[in-house]
């Protein structure tokens, strides 16, 4: 949310090549998942891996925190976690940018001209004036997001299968392993059902509390 925020933000901008940039900016929303998992699970590999690499490369006055190449899917699964959590950053990030780019450009013009003339900074503008008239699409636009970050499966599937052990594992792979891998699809659908249940309270919770927060001002 807070990069797709800055990103929407900063192509709100009168900039050269503004299609172009826009553009650009929803590129990692559009390739698909599985594309998505390869990418990054090749970017995290320890022997030939470009992140390693550059975390290989860099060096302080000779101390260098990272000697060897990290075992980013091997070892207790820690280091997978974070590699599935970049890969789901990156290909979610551009959703936040174009609801809140939209957001943007409805926002009067006369607002901010008032805030400004009554001496408000870039600061104040953006809190009292930016924020809560974007305040539904950001209910909804997290809502969302929340629901499917919660049922997350393609890209964790294709880096992990949920492993190391079970380090990356979810409900929704659990859900899937149960039913079709186990072949128990009667557990799977009661769990299916429940975890539905789950969303359903929760996302009524989290919109509730997202609503008297951004009314509250």
């Amino acid at each position: 949310f807070v990069i797709g925020f800055t990103f929407a933000l900063v192509l709100n901008q009168r900039l050269r090549f503004q299609l172009l940039w826009r553009g650009l900016a929803l590129v990692p929303w559009v390739i698909p998942y599985v594309v998505v998992a390869y990418l990054f699970f090749y970017m995290f590999n320890s022997q030939y891996g470009i992140v390693n690499q550059i975390l290989n490369s860099i060096d302080f006055f000779g101390w260098r925190p990272f000697p060897q190449p990290l075992a980013w899917f091997g070892g207790e699964g820690r280091l997978a976690i974070i590699a599935t959590i970049y890969a789901a950053i990156w290909n979610k990030f551009p959703f936040f940018t174009l609801m809140l780019l939209a957001g943007l450009q409805t926002i009067p013009q006369d607002l901010i001209d008032a805030a400004t003339v009554d001496g408000a900074g870039a600061w104040n503008r953006f809190w009292h004036v930016t924020v809560p008239q974007l305040r539904g699409i950001i209910v909804i636009t997290t809502t969302l997001q929340l629901i499917w970050g919660l049922n997350e499966f393609a890209i964790i599937w294709a880096m992990t299968n949920g492993g190391p052990g079970n380090a990356t594992n979810n409900i929704v792979i659990n859900i899937y392993r149960t039913g079709f891998l186990n072949e128990n699809i009667s557990a799977a659908a009661t769990m299916g059902v429940l975890w539905l249940l789950i969303l359903l309270v929760f996302t009524y919770f989290y919109i509730r509390i997202m609503e008297g927060r951004t009314e509250a001002p």
